[in-house]
């Protein structure tokens, strides 16, 4: 995972539409970012197909993130799932702290 590419946000709560950079690597962001999280993936390289560009996932539980139509599957799945349609790596882009209370 490249962590010098992307921008890392959290929303401030509660939620103003406004977000923060957050420093930390992106090991250390997923691993904090509460369940609800929205997490992207993206990547620079030469792509197949132009829906591969990104890809949103929703943080299910601890290392499980809920990717349509892969199902859940746990973050290095989903850059294995996502690699093979890119001529560069997928590097996480984007973190979305979840606000919602439970």
């Amino acid at each position: 995972m490249t962590s010098s590419q992307g921008v890392f946000y959290k929303n401030l709560p509660p939620y103003t539409g406004m977000a923060v950079p957050v420093t930390a690597s992106p090991e250390r962001l997923l691993e904090v970012a509460p369940i609800g999280s929205r997490v992207a993936i993206s990547t620079a390289g030469e792509i197949d197909d132009e829906a591969w560009r990104n890809e949103n996932v929703v943080k299910v539980g601890p290392d499980q993130y809920s990717a349509h139509p892969f199902g859940i599957v746990s973050f290095q799945q989903l850059l294995e799932t996502a690699a093979p349609h890119s001529t560069k790596p997928y590097f996480l882009k984007q973190v979305e702290f979840s606000t919602f209370k439970r």
